[in-house]
């Protein structure tokens, strides 16, 4: 995927999706950003996004939804159905709902690429993600990317007799890459491998993805310091969940695999390839 701007933004859109929680009495609360790793909806975000409502069998508690913007389509509301957390990386793996079109075939996500390559340091890099319409920007250094204002206002599938309301905005910001801990910034905080930067991150921000300068995803949004230096998760740390419900072509029944597994056998796109 090249690099994201202002004119290409919207291709992304189905990729990288808000993520709500959706409970009464009727508004929706933005919490973060994920985006998606395959066409089947297995969404990648910053654990801490979404830990709070997630049990230990890995099910939602609440309603967590990501939600799917599509040209021509509207909008697509995929709730979580599963789950798996990193041990010590601030990684979540969420397997979405699968929904069909009118003609019974599955609907796609657009899956980013991905790749486990360092990129090297002073170099530039951006972060697509979402926010709150009240967010305060005052802090931000130099005028993003790309911004695009998005709001929602009827009824779910999942609660057709309850209106629901959403407002968030999406935001391309650029940045120099400053620092990398291989081995974590700390042991409290930051125990795992992260990128330290300049590109700002805010409320609602945190579990998007950060690109390098040929597009792919190379970290994740986990948090920052008075909107001066922010800290990434490397995406490494991924290979290490694994999918519940993985159905491969020829096969009758589905399985656990890891996402390792599924790089391996090309379901997930890594550049370069990842293997054995």
């Amino acid at each position: 995927m090249p690099t994201i701007t202002n004119e290409t933004a919207h291709i992304v859109w189905g990729a990288i999706v808000p993520l709500f929680t959706l409970s009464p009495p009727g508004e929706g609360k933005l919490i973060g950003t994920g985006f998606f790793i395959t066409q089947t909806g297995v969404l990648i975000t910053a654990a801490h996004v979404i830990r709070e409502n997630i049990g230990q069998d890995g099910v939602d508690k609440g309603m967590i939804a990501a939600i799917q913007m599509m040209d021509g389509v509207g909008m697509i509301v995929r709730p979580l159905q599963h789950t798996s957390f990193h041990p010590i990386y601030d990684l979540a793996l969420s397997e979405t709902t699968q929904f069909t079109n009118q003609a019974e075939d599955d609907i796609p996500t657009m899956a980013l690429a991905l790749t486990l390559e360092v990129p090297a340091i002073g170099t530039s890099i951006a972060t697509h993600a979402f926010h709150g319409s009240e967010q305060n920007l005052t802090n931000e250094v130099g005028s993003p990317m790309h911004k695009s204002t998005f709001e929602f206002s009827g009824y779910f599938a999942q609660d057709p007799q309850r209106e629901v309301r959403m407002t968030w905005r999406s935001r391309i910001t650029g940045g120099i890459l400053r620092e990398y801990y291989p081995n974590g910034r700390d042991r409290v905080m930051l125990p795992f491998p992260c990128y330290e930067s300049d590109v700002p991150i805010y409320g609602g921000t945190s579990g998007g993805p950060v690109f390098d300068s040929q597009g792919r995803v190379f970290a994740v949004n986990c948090s920052s310091i008075e909107g001066a230096v922010a800290y990434h998760t490397g995406i490494a740390g991924i290979l290490d969940l694994s999918i519940k419900n993985t159905v491969l072509p020829n096969e009758a029944h589905a399985r656990t695999r890891t996402i390792k597994e599924l790089a391996d056998l090309d379901f997930i796109g890594f550049s370069p390839r990842i293997s054995s």
